[in-house]
This record gives C-alpha cells, structure tokens and sequence, in this order.
C-alpha cells in the first residue's frame, strides 16, 4: 500500500472515506461481527484483525477512557511482542498529563506521530521502553463526548512509517463503528460489577441475619431462664401471702408483673426475628374468641385500674364464638393492642372492645381508646420497629409490639390496621379468617 509522504499530507481530508481502499464484502461482514463481541477481549482481535489487513501495521491498541474518572484511560490490549510491556508497565494513563492524549481528547481529530523519538509530544520514557517509532491516534467519539483513541503505529526495526490518507481514512472509519460497541461494553461490565456486587453484599447480609439471629435466641434464653426462675419464687411466696404486710403484698405484685412485662418483651424480641427471618411457626386450634378476650382483658385488669380505665366489651352479632387459628398469636396480638391502648389512654379513660364477624368468613377485634391519639407526622413510621407513639420520655411508646402484631396478622392471613385522630384516640383491629 502507498504511503505518502508526512509533509506532503492534506490533512484537510483526513476525514474523508475513500470507498476504492476497503473491500466492501470484507468490511460489511467485519460490522457485522463486531455487534456481537462479547468483551474487550472480542473487540480488540476483530479491531486488529480490520488493521493488519486493511493498513500497513501490525499492532494497534485501544485507550478507553474510564466513565468512573474523565481524567483518566486504560489501554485494552496490544498485539506482538509489546503487548506485555505496555499492559504490564503502562495499562492506565492521565489523559490531561500525557500531551499526545490531552491533544486528541480536547481536540476530537487525529494526532499522527511520524517519529515517536523526535516529535515533543511523546513520553519519551514509554518511547524509549518500548521502541515506538511511528503512532497514529484516531479519536472515539460517540455523540460529541470523547469515548477513547483507537492507535496504530510502527516499532523498533519497523522504522519510522508515516501513514497515507488511506491508513487514516480507514481507521477513522472503523473508530466510528467501535466507539458504540466500547459504550456497551462498559455499561455490560459495570452491570456484572453490580450484580456482582450485590451478590457479595446479599452473603454478606445474610451471614451477618445469621449471626444476629443466633446472638438473639442465645441472649434471649440466657434472660428467659432468670425470669422464669424468679417467677417460680413469686408464686411460691403468692401461697404465702395472707401472711405478708399490705406494703409487702403489694411489692410482690409489682415483682410479678415487672418480670411478665420482660417475658413479654423478649418473646416480642424472638417472634420479631423469627417472623423477619421467616421462620415463624404456628399450632392452629379451636377455641373460643370470647373467651380469649376475656383473659386478655383480666390479665391487664391491675394496669387497667391503676389509670382508672374502664373497658366496655361487646359482641355485634356474634353468632360463632368459634374460630380455628393459633390461639396463641391471636391473644398476642390482642395483649399488645390492649397494653398500648391502656398505656397511651388518658386517666379515667376508656377502651371499647367489640368482637364482630364480617361475611361469616372473618373475626375482627377492635378496640378504641380514648387516648393521646397518633399524630399525622408519626403514622407513616408506625409499623417500624421501635417506632414511638409521642416524645413524652415517661412513656416508651409502641416499641416493636405494633410491628410484631402487624407480622402476626399477616402470619394468621389476616390483616391490622387502625384509624387515629391526635388528642381524640385511636381504633385498631385485626381481621382474620375464621378458620385457616
């Protein structure tokens, strides 16, 4: 192939395509291999293979500038006996430090080197390293925006070996081809960074829900086995109680129901975790849901009257009492709506609860306070863990116990929800089927 002479050169038509140089069959079924590379690695072969066949060179290379820093290109690969040199010693360079690449990135034209050795824009240190003789960069750019260079060029004994029009024409020509292929390359790769990157953080979340699951049950038990131990003394001393003081009695009660409020607590902290690591399990049962209600409501009868609270029940059409469902799920949701409506009712306030059935299909438990009410600003977080009902600092809020008992309606095929207006009360009910 003709080469002409460097100075001689019209660099006016360096963008011109020359359609007499190329073999139309060849560069149609070229194309036409490069839309299904699968990598860099795909890419540079079918790129050199274009350049060893239709130009005078035998190695070219690509720089890609690197979308995570503009300021910054890595070389993909080179042919010959340079390629280890240069990939090893020299795969990244500063775009604004290297004058060869600042000029084609700023300037979006050709830049052709005749002489690597001489001319004043080359690092002499990789010339010197690697025997450059003659570089050719032809810019890749895709819509206006500097994508990287596509180079040829001679080294060592090859010689100094200026490039004719034809050589740059070509390589123009194939640059605008690659520039789309290498965009999608990069965003295939930083796709796999991702996925790849979200499977490592999934493991990671997973090992670390492991430990966090096994460090809960084993704090858990170790708190459980105190408590029930000291539950076992209150009831033995309750047998002897007739002989206790009035002050010692009531002592003995305080005991009691302090450490049932922290079994309750930690069984909330266990169904929590069990329920999030979705290995909650449930014992179904017949039972009475009158009946239920009535022992939750006895059981919070102390809390009750030391606000001064009145409960009033009733049962709207109520024609079966009996439902089938895990009776201890149930009665665990209704303690902790029943605890909450108590500690965020007013003094001498009241809480209506009232057992209906909806279609004959489904048992829904209500129970309206006339409490503090949930303000507009709180309800969005009201099913978080640990959310608090008000800042009033003597009173804990919900805690979890409105997550947990959300988690065991959904659990039970049922749903919780409520309605809440501030400083008039609040309504929540569960809804469940009948029979699951």
């Amino acid at each position: 192939m003709n080469k002409a002479n460097a100075e001689n050169r019209d660099n006016s038509n360096v963008l011109s395509i020359n359609p007499d140089f190329q073999s139309f069959s060849f560069f149609m079924d070229w194309s036409n291999r490069l839309q299904f590379t699968e990598g860099f690695s795909d890419l540079y072969k079918i790129v050199l293979e274009a350049v060893q066949t239709k130009t005078s060179y035998n190695n070219a290379w690509i720089v890609v500038s690197d979308p995570e820093n503009k300021e910054e290109a890595y070389v993909i690969s080179i042919a010959g006996d340079k390629k280890d040199s240069i990939l090893d010693n020299y795969p990244q360079f500063n775009l604004n430090s290297d004058p060869m690449l600042r000029e084609i990135k700023h300037s979006h034209t050709p830049v052709v080197v005749d002489d690597a050795k001489t001319d004043p824009r080359t690092n002499k240190e990789i010339v010197e390293a690697l025997g450059n003789q003659t570089i050719i960069n032809i810019p890749i750019v895709l819509t206006g925006e500097f994508v990287g260079v596509l180079a040829s060029g001679s080294f060592g004994d090859e010689g100094v070996l200026p490039p004719s029009d034809e050589d740059i024409n070509f390589l123009t020509l194939i640059s605008q081809y690659v520039g789309p292929v290498i965009v999608r390359i990069l965003e295939q790769e930083k796709q796999i960074r991702y996925q790849n990157a979200l499977k490592k953080a999934k493991l990671e979340a997973e090992h670390t829900s492991k430990l966090k699951s096994e460090f809960i049950e084993n704090v858990t038990h170790e708190l459980r086995t105190p408590l029930h131990a000291i539950n076992g003394f209150v009831q033995l001393l309750e047998l002897e109680s007739e002989n206790f003081s009035e002050d010692q009695v009531k002592y003995l009660a305080d005991i009691n129901k302090a450490n049932t409020r922290l079994l309750s607590l930690i069984e909330n902290v266990l169904d929590f975790e069990s329920s999030a690591s979705g290995n909650l399990e449930i014992s179904v049962s017949d039972f009475d849901i009158v009946e239920l209600v009535d022992k939750s409501v006895s059981e919070f009868k102390e809390a009750v009257g030391q606000k001064h609270i009145t409960i009033i029940q009733s049962h709207t059409e109520l024609e079966n009492k009996n439902i089938r469902t895990d009776k201890k799920r149930l009665k665990q949701i209704i303690d902790n709506l029943l605890s909450n409506a108590i500690e965020h009712n007013r003094e001498n306030g009241t809480i209506n609860i009232n057992i209906s059935t909806e279609a004959g299909e489904f048992i829904k438990v209500s129970l309206k306070d006339s409490g503090i009410g949930i303000p507009d600003d709180k309800k969005e977080h009201l099913f978080s863990p640990f959310a608090r009902i008000n800042t009033n600092s003597e009173k804990l809020g919900a805690g979890i116990s409105l997550v947990i008992s959300k988690q065991l309606a959904d659990v039970l095929k049922g749903e919780l929800n409520y309605e809440s207006t501030q400083n008039e009360g609040s309504t929540f009910w569960i809804e469940i089927p009948v029979s699951i």
